[in-house]
């Protein structure tokens, strides 16, 4: 089947980094380091996606400018909630969307990636950009690059 009709299931990463909604920026930020990753979908207590973190928008220096010496903005920016710099509302889609969908969302948001949301809101997997153009150069194979 072409790579656009696949869908999102069988291309999809799983496990997913997430990040709770309760988790501190500092703390957030180490966990993407850590596992060598962008962007993290932000969940509640109950597992239910609430938004999106990504390395940039944590490390927004707009938040260093607004206090008076470095250690004190060091601290606050440790400080801060996840909820007070993530993304929200942010696209998602389902485990049976087909990657066309997934490559317009992708398009439409700007983002990196997208977390693949079941129908009560938990997040089973994350699809990025790298996905989709991984699986349609598999498709067309490498003859039509040259």
């Amino acid at each position: 089947q072409p790579w656009h009709a696949m869908r999102v299931s069988e291309v999809m990463h799983t496990p997913v980094l997430k990040v709770r909604l309760d988790s501190r920026v500092d703390d957030a930020l180490r966990q993407l380091v850590l596992h060598g990753r962008g962007q993290a979908p932000v969940v509640n207590a109950a597992g239910v996606l609430v938004g999106m973190v990504t390395r940039a928008s944590m490390v927004n220096l707009v938040h260093w400018v607004e206090s008076d010496g470095a250690a004190q903005a060091l601290e606050h920016w440790r400080a801060q909630s996840v909820e007070s710099v993530m993304l929200t509302p942010v696209p998602s889609v389902a485990p049976d969307a087909d990657m066309r969908r997934v490559a317009s969302a992708l398009l439409d948001s700007g983002l990196p990636g997208l977390p693949v949301v079941t129908d009560d809101g938990h997040v089973s997997g994350f699809v990025s950009r790298t996905d989709v153009l991984r699986i349609a150069l598999k498709d067309a194979g490498l003859n039509v690059w040259g």
